[in-house]
């Protein structure tokens, strides 16, 4: 664990901070998907509701709907994102504990 401010200090709590993202992120991801299903069943075409007002639901929705893809994809890059950066601190903190280590043998004169 670091102490370094422009380190990231609680390496395992930050990997549970990233394991409980990601699974809202597959959340999101479904709840979408099953959002995009039920709406599906009211387009305003079908015996369920024919009607001018379903279609003008289902145009806006469809609108909507149209983010949901950008949504998925914004929220997995920024799951990548939190990944690499973790692997990089983690990276960066163990070339700075061998130095150290390094750094101590040469000034061990015992």
């Amino acid at each position: 664990m670091s102490t370094n401010r422009n380190m990231i200090v609680d390496n395992e709590m930050f990997s549970e901070i990233i394991d409980d993202f990601d699974k809202k992120m597959n959340e999101v991801e479904d709840t979408l998907d099953q959002i995009s299903n039920i709406m599906s069943n009211i387009d305003g075409e079908n015996d369920l509701w024919k009607s001018n007002v379903a279609k003008s639901i289902h145009e806006k929705y469809s609108e909507l709907e149209k983010n949901f893809e950008q949504i998925n994809t914004e929220l997995k890059v920024y799951s990548t994102f939190l990944k690499e950066t973790q692997s990089e601190y983690v990276t960066e903190e163990q070339k700075q504990e061998a130095a150290l280590e390094e750094y101590n043998e040469t000034l061990d004169v015992n």
